[in-house]
This record gives structure tokens, C-alpha cells and sequence, in this order.
């Protein structure tokens, strides 16, 4: 009987004891995989988790983003102790974050409730949806600041230079709407164009009403991109029959801008023809011109 007490003593020891690494271990576990302070223990950690802790995603635990495969934690080990760097490559493994983590609060808002949320947006609907790019291509060049830099657009889209002087220091995103939801492209539409220039006085009034004679996008005729001024072969693009009709052939009115202003198109009255044909005033004052000399026929 004596002999069995002992035992069941041991037992219970023993259990206990286990019962206490058990607890220990999952503590130890739970702080290496869950406590951002654990990051901080290693000092090349230290700008890395300044940063983090002074940015917006502060509250989210280090792991939420960062949980690489066991593999590849390995080789990053093996890495650490082989080279002995001091600081973080910029490409700490081989994605830093995968999109995965970043669509369990941006796509699925699983975690964080109040997380941006970039279902239906046009923006990421193109790059990311439709493209597949990584979110750290654009999320990710700066450690622990999560918005594009001014200019980052042109990593990749190094074709887009601006020729329009008074825009040469936007922001992309100034005109494409990246967050727009009832966009359908990242092209502005016509009256993004028109919000700008009429608040900033650039260029001369523009025609909005129902009836104005431009009611097709800006960017038919202006392109930041590639020429902001639209000239004949502009014109001709849309209007390829009219080119060879009527006075339309004159080589003296070889210029459409000559007669047809700007963003009202419509010659109003002859003075657009008196302007050239000075001495033309007094013939049949009050009557258009295009009464008799026909541009159309």
C-alpha cells in the first residue's frame, strides 16, 4: 500500500511538473509568436519596430503580417548566423508579406474591424485584381509606411512623364481616383477634369450644360501624357469626313482652332470669319457667311 502511495506521489509530481514546462512553453510561445516585444529583443530590430509602433498598424500583431513559412524562417536563421548582418535586408525573405495577410483586413476584414477596404475599387481592381501585383510593390518601399509615395507610379509606368507645365508636380493620384468605387477606369472622367481647371483658373471658361456642344471625355483631346494641346491630326482623328468637304480644303483654313474656339467648337456669327477677312465687313452685313460659301457641301 505503502508502495503505491509512493508511486501515485511520483506520478503527481511528475505531472505537475509537466503541467509547468507545459505552461511555461506555451507561454514562452505564445510571447514569440504574439508579443511584438519579443521582435524588439533582436537589435536589428530597433528602427523596424519604431516604425511600426508610430504607424497605423500599431495594434496588429508583428505575426499578422509577417509569418513566412517554418522553411523559410530557417533560412533566414541560417542566413542571420551565417552573415552576421547589421541591419534588415529591404526583402527580408522571399515575400515580405504575401497578400494573403494583407486581404484578411483589406478584402475579407476578418481582423480589424474599420480596416480601408479595397473591394471595388478601381484602382486595386486593376493592379491587383486584374494584374496580380504583389501589394507591397506599392504598399511596401518604405519600412512600416503603408502609402505610396509621391511619384512612386512611375516605377513602373516610367512612360507617363507630364508635359503639362502647371501639373508637373501632381500626384498621380490627384487625377486618377485609385479609390474611386463608381469609376469604371482610372482615366478621369470629364468632369474630374473640369472641378480642377475651373478652381484653379486654368484656361478659359468651359461649357457644362446639358447642350454644350463637348460632352465626350477630356481626355479624347488632351493627354498629360503625350500632348496636352490638341492640333489638326487631333481633330482629324474624329472628324476624318469633314477634312476634304466644302472650304474645309482652303489651305487658309488648314487650322480648325482658327474658327472654331476652343470647348464651344461652333462658329457663333461672322465675326470668326471677319478676324481673317477684314475686308469682307460690309459685304452683306448681317447675313453668316456660311450662308453662300458652304463648308460642309
Amino acid at each position: 500500500m505503502r508502495k503505491v502511495k509512493y508511486i501515485i506521489t511520483i506520478l503527481a509530481v511528475i505531472f505537475v511538473f509537466l503541467l509547468i514546462i507545459a505552461g511555461l512553453g506555451y507561454k514562452a510561445y505564445d510571447y514569440t509568436e504574439n508579443n511584438p516585444n519579443f521582435c524588439k529583443t533582436c537589435h536589428l530590430m530597433d528602427t523596424a519596430f519604431a516604425k511600426w509602433s508610430q504607424s497605423a498598424h500599431k495594434g496588429i500583431n508583428c505575426h499578422e503580417c509577417h509569418n513566412p513559412p517554418y522553411i523559410e524562417r530557417i533560412k533566414m536563421l541560417v542566413s542571420f548566423l551565417r552573415f552576421h548582418p547589421d541591419k534588415v535586408p529591404p526583402r527580408h525573405g522571399k515575400v515580405i508579406v504575401p497578400f494573403e495577410n494583407c486581404s484578411k483586413c483589406h478584402l475579407l476584414r476578418e481582423k480589424v474591424a474599420g480596416a480601408a477596404r479595397i473591394m471595388g475599387t478601381v484602382g486595386h481592381q486593376k493592379h491587383f485584381f486584374t494584374e496580380g501585383i504583389e501589394c507591397t510593390k506599392c504598399h511596401g518601399t518604405k519600412l512600416h509606411e503603408f502609402l505610396p509615395v509621391s511619384g512612386f507610379c512611375k516605377d513602373c509606368h516610367k512612360d507617363m512623364s507630364i508635359h503639362a507645365k502647371v501639373m508637373k508636380d501632381f500626384d498621380c493620384l490627384v487625377c486618377h481616383d485609385f479609390l474611386s468605387k463608381s469609376a469604371v477606369t482610372l482615366i478621369p472622367d470629364r468632369a474630374k477634369c473640369l472641378s480642377c481647371h475651373e478652381q484653379m483658373k486654368i484656361g478659359k471658361s468651359f461649357p457644362r450644360k446639358k447642350d454644350a456642344p463637348m460632352q465626350f471625355e477630356c481626355s479624347k483631346c488632351h493627354s498629360p501624357h503625350q500632348k496636352i494641346k490638341p492640333d489638326v491630326s487631333s481633330c482629324i482623328e474624329c472628324h476624318e469626313d469633314i477634312k476634304d468637304t466644302g472650304l474645309h480644303i482652303s489651305d487658309s483654313h488648314g487650322n480648325c482652332m482658327d474658327c472654331h474656339q476652343r470647348h464651344f467648337w461652333r462658329v457663333k456669327d461672322r465675326t470668326v470669319c471677319e478676324n481673317c477677312h477684314k475686308d469682307s465687313k460690309e459685304h452683306n452685313p448681317g447675313i453668316r457667311c456660311d450662308k453662300c460659301h458652304h463648308f460642309r457641301a
